[in-house]
């Protein structure tokens, strides 16, 4: 995770204890034992979804993306996994959208990539944050379990089929919808209610976006899935 003496980055692995086996979590803890202050400190991590049965022609939906601890965000799960490089993707080419809320965007061959930023670390200061993966087996119980784990930076992948009376792919909500978020990183809790009403999906024709809304340390690690 970094060849910096005194600086130490923990992931670690559990089920999540208040939701159905489906979810799963990692705690991230970031420690300054450098004997000196740390200026600027960034967290990155990048996905590609690749959602069966429609890989590589999925819908995604990102959300939190106004966090506090929130520095850029994007769906291009093939971005530069390099903490400094924002934007994560070039603003102009991006259909979704970066540095910004979306919702179902696609079909295409989305991924998510989220890069955090901390601040200054005091030495022998940490800070930790935790990181979910799982899938409901559709977009209602996707949603409870974000609700339950407290989520607030989300990306949801959505497998497509296509829609034989509009002539084109959409969102498969009723199909096991994946998830890939982020908590205790300075944001609003997304789903509060543990019944959630399903995110809405865009009608016909704007299916493409729906827009809602110090170079220093860099850390990273990618996953592919």
């Amino acid at each position: 995770m970094t060849d910096m003496p005194g600086l130490m980055v923990t992931h670690e692995f559990m089920p999540f204890a208040g939701a159905p086996s489906n979810a799963y979590r990692a705690e991230v803890t970031i420690a300054n034992t450098t004997g000196a202050p740390l200026t600027d400190v960034r967290y990155a991590r990048m996905m590609d979804w690749d959602v069966p049965p429609t890989e590589f022609s999925e819908f995604v939906t990102i959300l939190g993306s106004d966090a506090a601890n929130v520095l850029s965000t994007s769906d291009d799960g093939f971005a530069t996994p390099d903490p400094t490089a924002i934007p994560l993707f070039d603003i102009a080419s991006d259909p979704c959208g970066v540095d910004t809320d979306f919702v179902k965007c696609g079909p295409d061959d989305h991924g998510a990539a989220f890069v955090f930023g901390f601040g200054d670390l005091a030495d022998s200061e940490t800070v930790t944050f935790d990181i979910f993966y799982g899938a409901g087996e559709d977009e209602a119980e996707a949603t409870t379990i974000l609700g339950e784990i407290g989520a607030e930076v989300v990306s949801l992948g959505y497998s497509s089929i296509f829609d034989d009376v509009l002539g084109e792919s959409v969102p498969n909500v009723d199909s096991p919808v994946f998830f890939f978020a982020f908590s205790e990183v300075g944001g609003d809790i997304i789903f509060p209610d543990p019944t959630p009403d399903p995110i809405p999906t865009p009608e016909p024709g704007s299916l493409g976006v729906l827009a809602l809304g110090c170079l220093g340390l860099g850390l990273f690690r990618r996953r592919r899935n």
